[in-house]
């Protein structure tokens, strides 16, 4: 998974496949966020404009929507928040339960 925020677009955007060109149209779920999905309906990517205070119940729609690990969107948006303009790249494994 990769993050990156762009501060000069106040954008950020998660990639979960490479390359994420892939998808064939963009969900607009709502206040700034885009979900955008391949063939079969499945998610390549999530982009929150300007994310801010309700990042976590964004990214939570998403992952309800998609069938997405909440929680590991959620830790590849605080990573790139930490340190904008860099792009950032997360393992998550599975859950072991």
């Amino acid at each position: 998974m990769r993050a990156l925020y762009d501060t000069e677009a106040g954008a950020l955007a998660i990639d979960f496949e490479e390359p994420a060109g892939q998808a064939r149209y963009g969900d607009e779920l709502g206040r700034g966020l885009v979900v955008a999905v391949a063939e079969g309906g499945r998610a390549v990517s999530v982009e929150v404009l300007d994310p801010g205070d309700e990042l976590d119940e964004l990214l939570g729609l998403a992952a309800e929507r998609y069938g997405l690990d909440a929680g590991a969107l959620r830790a590849a948006a605080r990573s790139a928040l930490a340190v904008p303009d860099r792009e950032v790249t997360l393992d998550v494994a599975r859950s072991a339960a």
